[in-house]
């Protein structure tokens, strides 16, 4: 039995690929049940935010700096 490799590719986050980025959050419970990545950010801490906005205007505004990883499908499948 061989091993397969799957090609993968890597895209900045922006606002082109939000919606690859909302579905790979929501089909993870928006990670740690609800927190959208958005705890390290400055704004993080507040009571009451809604994180999935706030990860959007960031992403957006072009000030969240990571990168997503995207499978041979095209679906996103990670993000550093």
């Amino acid at each position: 039995m061989g091993v397969h490799s799957m090609p993968y590719t890597t895209r900045p986050i922006d606002a082109s690929p939000w919606d690859a980025f909302a579905e790979l959050m929501e089909r993870n419970n928006g990670v740690f049940g609800g927190w959208w990545c958005i705890g390290f950010h400055p704004e993080g801490a507040e009571r009451g935010l809604d994180h999935r906005e706030t990860k959007r205007k960031r992403v957006v505004t072009d000030s969240a700096h990571a990168a997503l990883v995207f499978d041979e499908d095209g679906s996103a499948q990670g993000w550093c």
